[in-house]
């Protein structure tokens, strides 16, 4: 890589920052905050997607269909549900603890890439698959693009990394990818 070993750690964070900063112009375009046509929205948002591996069409019915129309609302809000007491008594041993984890500061990266960004922006919800199916064209076009991508980012992380894990040997890559994507993905994440 370019960067001497003390900058990398740097780089690093400011990747993840740079994840979320894009997240959030993306966010707002899904709102249409940034021109008078949707359709140029449309492209600033799913361009700012890109690196957080959002789908714009999914975040579009997650986030503006349940999580404004229902915030907070038990089954329909995918952004942060609330639990009662009984619910969370009644929870296996690894959901209770998954769900004290992700009340503490680390875990609200957790909670995003497991219950927002996995369970809603991956795989969509059950109850969101009818609002896709009446975009289904778009909303498969920009899985192909956003797979493609992750492939292509990984491609390079590879090949700019092929020397500096050699130690490793075939996990070297792995761990560069890894270093320079999942942890930055993570920062994002928080």
């Amino acid at each position: 890589m370019i960067l001497p070993w003390w900058g990398k750690p740097f780089a690093i964070v400011v990747n993840g920052v740079a994840i979320g900063v894009l997240f959030v112009i993306g966010h707002d375009a899904c709102h249409r905050c940034y021109s008078p046509s949707r359709a140029v929205d449309g492209l600033i948002g799913r361009i700012c997607f890109l690196p957080s591996l959002w789908s714009f069409s999914t975040w579009r019915v997650a986030h503006n269909y349940f999580h404004h129309g229902f915030t907070n609302v038990k089954g329909m809000d995918h952004a942060w549900q609330p639990i009662s007491y009984k619910d969370y008594q009644d929870a296996g041993w690894w959901s209770r603890l998954f769900q004290r984890h992700s009340k503490t500061w680390l875990g609200i990266a957790s909670h995003w890439a497991i219950q927002v960004w996995w369970e809603c922006g991956v795989l969509p919800r059950p109850d969101a698959k009818h609002f896709l199916l009446k975009r289904r064209f778009e909303y498969f076009w920009e899985t192909v693009v956003l797979i493609i991508f992750a492939v292509l980012k990984v491609l390079v992380i590879v090949r700019l990394t092929s020397g500096e894990f050699t130690s490793l040997g075939t996990f070297g890559p792995i761990v560069a990818v890894l270093i320079y994507w999942g942890i930055p993905f993570w920062i994002y994440c928080f």
